[in-house]
């Protein structure tokens, strides 16, 4: 009874891995990020050059820019992939990342915390598919996935580390972060997360001679010698970052961003406070601060549990960083998840073996054929979500103008408006103004354009600023006429305005959201309309096509 118990809770499980892999695969397929076409153009240029890049190319406002492509490895991957096994395998290789970073966290729960994957298998699945579901937003044919899978990785090993005070997970450290340095540059926050289990560990043998304090956790203090080990390993994983094809100019190029224009003004990066909101991310954060806060009363006050310092403070950093930006929440799920799981499984314990006692069958025909719906159903919604997925072969055809036009919040591109340009006599030497969204994939599919800003540096220092506050600069009025004329602008390739955002009863009676502050109108196609010196030359369902018709002075 015990192995048949145990083999349906397998099935179940390798079902929801199933399951979760094919909602990747249909969000991954359901829109194309705005990054890939240059993470495609620096693939190439690595290839072609046989050298990562070295200065910025594409932008005429950026001319030589000394550039530092921190994701040099990932690029080439995507771009070797892409032009030789397609697009499909890309997406099935970047929706097993977060599917791998799933399994590594339930291994997590069932080595370390003690929990029983089998007897816990309802909630755990129940809460692991709504996370999911506020992280899918990140997800996609995008390196932070990388990001997410190494945090795992490195929170793994350490916790391995601090368990079995056994020395290979050291050792695994020095592969983990060099092959992080070369992917991504989420192996900062790494290098952050490392330096903190370092301190921790230090305060907890320095605090367990000194002054053992009762609300912390001294079960794990470990011996002196352990301690230069970990010290050792750590600073010999800090200096393989440095032997990238960049060297020191990696940290100088990523600690030389200091500007956060962008952290207000691109959406993914924007707080969670902001409009539009993240209704799920906000709702898991909410219920993550709450563990956390019962788990502190549980600490101080009712002493029944120690207070881990690592483990505190990650999880604070983390929730400061994912309620400042929603492009780090993904981040603080993988922190934050082990802690919200443990807590809720103890507080509703009485409540689950009520429903466990309820669930189960002496009569042996009902308890299988309980079992069999449950398979049947899992087995139909994936079936369901496989006919949805939207299978294509060329990303940058699928997602023009003329594709899902019935649903204006996709991400779509200007194919006709680009094929129309292109038509133009001599449009090669002229300067363009392009949409931000949209510098990815003109940077891909019209490489010998000259681009306003192709979204690749936002932070990129500009005449005392960001670039990406430059181009903003166009959308104020007062100034638009003189940025027209400083760079010499002669065409303006620009998305066309969606309608209206409407508020639900929600948004505008209790969020109290001005619908007027929300829907400001575009004031540069407003100057674009109603000067003389330009003229609305192509239009169709997403983008507008201004052309100058004069070079007058700026008023």
């Amino acid at each position: 009874m015990f192995k048949v118990r145990q083999s349906f809770y397998q099935t179940i499980w390798i079902l929801f891995y199933l399951l979760a892999f094919l909602w990747l695969l249909q969000h991954s397929f359901s829109y194309l990020d705005p990054d890939f076409g240059w993470h495609l153009r620096l693939g190439q240029e690595i290839v072609q050059n046989h050298q990562v890049p070295r200065a910025s190319f594409g932008s005429y406002t950026l001319p030589n820019y000394s550039f530092v492509d921190h994701e040099w490895l990932a690029n080439l991957t995507i771009y070797l992939i892409y032009i030789k096994w397609g697009y499909l395998w890309l997406n099935i290789l970047f929706c097993l990342w977060p599917l791998l970073t799933i399994i590594l966290l339930n291994r997590f729960l069932s080595r370390f915390l003690k929990i029983n994957l089998a007897d816990r298998i309802w909630p755990l699945i129940s809460l692991e598919t709504l996370s999911l579901i506020a992280i899918t937003p990140h997800l996609g044919v995008r390196i932070q996935e990388l990001t997410l899978l190494f945090l795992g990785i490195l929170v793994f090993l350490l916790w391995q580390y601090n368990e079995k005070k056994s020395i290979w997970p050291l050792f695994c450290l020095w592969p983990l972060f060099y092959l992080w340095a070369n992917l991504h540059a989420g192996f900062l926050i790494g290098l952050v997360i490392l330096l903190l289990f370092l301190a921790s560990k230090f305060s907890e043998r320095w605090l367990s001679v000194r002054r053992p304090w009762f609300f912390i956790d001294f079960s794990r203090v470990i011996s002196l010698k352990q301690l230069l080990s970990l010290a050792g390993f750590s600073l010999a994983a800090i200096g393989l970052t440095f032997l990238t094809p960049y060297g020191v100019s990696l940290y100088g190029f990523l600690l030389g961003y200091r500007d956060t224009f962008y952290l207000n003004h691109i959406v993914e990066w924007m707080p969670q406070w902001s409009f539009p909101y993240q209704y799920w991310q906000f709702s898991y954060i909410s219920f993550a601060l709450l563990a956390g806060y019962f788990w502190l009363f549980g600490v101080f006050r009712t002493r029944k549990r120690k207070l881990d310092i690592f483990a505190a403070g990650i999880f604070l950093i983390f929730s400061v960083l994912a309620i400042k930006s929603r492009r780090n929440f993904p981040l603080f799920f993988i922190i934050s998840f082990p802690l919200l799981f443990k807590l809720a499984s103890e507080e509703l314990a009485p409540g689950r073996a009520r429903i466990r006692n309820f669930l189960s069958f002496e009569n042996k025909i009902l308890d299988r054929s309980l079992k069999f719906f449950l398979v049947m159903i899992f087995l139909i919604v994936c079936l369901g979500i496989f006919i949805k997925i939207r299978f294509i072969k060329d990303p940058f055809q699928a997602f023009c103008e003329d594709k899902h036009s019935s649903n204006i919040n996709r991400l779509l591109y200007p194919c006709r408006a680009s094929a129309f340009l292109a038509t133009k006599p001599g449009f090669k030497e002229q300067r363009l103004l392009n949409d931000f969204g949209w510098g990815g994939y003109l940077l891909w599919s019209r490489p010998d354009w000259q681009l306003f800003i192709d979204g690749r540096m936002p932070q990129a220092d500009f005449n005392g600023h960001s670039i990406l506050e430059e181009y903003f600069n166009f959308f104020t009025r007062g100034r638009i006429a003189a940025e027209l004329q400083t760079f010499k602008i002669d065409f303006a390739l620009l998305k066309k305005p969606n309608p209206p955002h409407e508020l639900n009863l929600f948004e505008r009676h209790f969020l109290l959201i001005d619908e007027q502050e929300i829907n400001q109108p575009n004031e540069l196609m407003l100057y674009l309309d109603s000067s003389s010196d330009w003229s609305l030359i192509y239009q169709d369902q997403i983008s507008l096509v201004y052309q100058r018709v004069s070079k007058s002075s700026p008023e």
